[in-house]
């Protein structure tokens, strides 16, 4: 165990902050305070160099505070360097402990106080004060990325995936499993055991970040997506959803990540997360046409607002018969707009594409369902600008819909588009 009264600063060689901790020194102003249901408690403020943190529930109270910046040595339950002062303060089963750590000097000078006693110099001190600088960066994750480094110098990703076990708090439990994410390559298992912690966290938001770092430096086998779904299946909110799919979409979806984010999209209630999440999936050039139509499926099941059910036909406007499931479900997603602009717009994007004689035909006969003449008539012509004159039945199936356009004017115009291709 090192001495932690008399550490000199090694100023080179500094351990990183975390990142979310980086931002709270960078903003220069935090004021987070959570309050349970149960009665326990956490507020972690920082104000320009001032730092507090507290813990509170009905076994102890967990606080600290200090000013300026510091840094862990190698093994992480040490500090290494300090610019001001660093008090830590736990009381437990009626006893209370508290280490006082100051530079003065360029040292640190460290002093433990055990029931406002303070306590003589030795090794049983220093353990004490470790235990105490421990149990705070535990507590509150602030320094996660050097702490979660030791771990695993010192015992790999399980090192890790036990002091996150040991855990309580959401915000330390989603940095510990961040930084082990980017800085380990873990096992199936290892990322399963970590799956099964993160389905005891209550935070969506928490939940959602440490899924999404999974996501992006892991591995998803066959073996692990499950296990991540099991635990995706915590969030409740639409907004961390959809983040967590974005941030699916972002990398190379192998089978098992596209299915899984799949079935998780389908959790989605809200019209705009469902649009965006679609949008982002949609984009992914490693989604199969039967995963694609399974999205879009979902996509026309759940969203009831025609604008953004449009924006997600447009997405695959172009390719919209490439299968017959991919072209049964972005016609059940046309079908289930009641806009006559909207279905006007979708019809015009779809004839941007080259498509075969049946699907123009589909097209055709949907215009039929626009309810506005002009939007209708429109359509007509963005069609007829694209079709082959020269096929009988395509033409006869184009004048008998222009024939049902209630207006005149509009139903001229398009017999007129029809008979000189536009």
């Amino acid at each position: 165990m090192q001495n932690l009264r008399t550490l000199q600063i090694a100023v080179a060689g500094a351990i990183v902050l975390s990142a979310s901790y980086a931002l709270i020194v960078r903003d220069q102003s935090v004021n987070v305070s959570v309050d349970s249901e149960d009665g326990s408690s956490i507020r972690h403020v920082v104000n320009g160099e001032r730092g507090e943190f507290r813990l509170k529930d009905d076994e102890r109270t967990l606080s600290a505070k200090w000013r300026g910046d510091f840094d862990l040595a190698a093994t992480g339950d040490a500090i290494a360097a300090l610019e001001d002062t660093l008090e830590i303060e736990l009381e437990e089963n009626g006893a209370v402990a508290r280490a006082a750590l100051e530079t003065k000097a360029d040292e640190i000078e460290a002093r433990y106080f055990l029931d406002g006693e303070e306590q003589p110099e030795g090794a049983q001190t220093d353990a004490a004060i470790a235990e105490l600088v421990v149990a705070f960066l535990r507590a509150s994750g602030v320094k996660a990325e050097a702490r979660v480094e030791a771990l695993i110098a010192a015992g790999g990703a399980n090192a890790v995936l036990a002091e996150i076990g040991a855990m309580d708090n959401d915000n330390a439990i989603q940095r510990y499993a961040v930084a082990l994410s980017r800085q380990a390559e873990m096992s199936d298992a290892e990322v399963g055991a970590l799956a099964q912690t993160l389905k005891t966290v209550e935070s969506d938001g928490e939940v959602q970040q440490a899924l999404s770092a999974i996501i992006e430096n892991q591995t998803v086998s066959a073996e692990v997506a499950p296990l991540l779904l099991d635990a995706a299946r915590g969030i409740e909110g639409d907004h961390d959803m959809r983040k967590l799919l974005e941030t699916f979409a972002e990398g190379p979806l192998n089978a098992e990540a596209a299915d899984l984010a799949i079935d998780l999209y389908a959790r989605i209630d809200g019209d705009y997360d469902l649009r965006k999440a679609a949008e982002a999936l949609l984009e992914n050039d490693a989604l199969t046409d039967a995963q694609a139509a399974r999205i879009l499926a979902t996509a026309a099941d759940r969203i009831d607002g025609d604008h953004d059910m449009r924006l997600v036909l447009s997405e695959t406007a172009l390719r919209f018969f490439d299968t017959a499931a991919f072209t049964e479900s972005w016609l059940a997603g046309f079908d289930a707009l009641q806009s006559s602009n909207e279905q006007r717009l979708s019809i015009e994007e779809a004839a941007e594409g080259d498509h075969p004689a049946e699907a123009w035909a589909a097209l055709i006969e949907r215009t039929e369902a626009i309810g506005s003449d002009h939007d209708r008539r429109l359509a007509m012509q963005a069609i007829a600008d694209r079709i082959d004159a020269s096929d009988q039945a395509l033409a006869a199936a184009d004048r008998a819909a222009a024939d049902g356009i209630g207006s005149d004017h509009d139903r001229r115009r398009a017999l007129e588009a029809l008979e000189d291709g536009g």
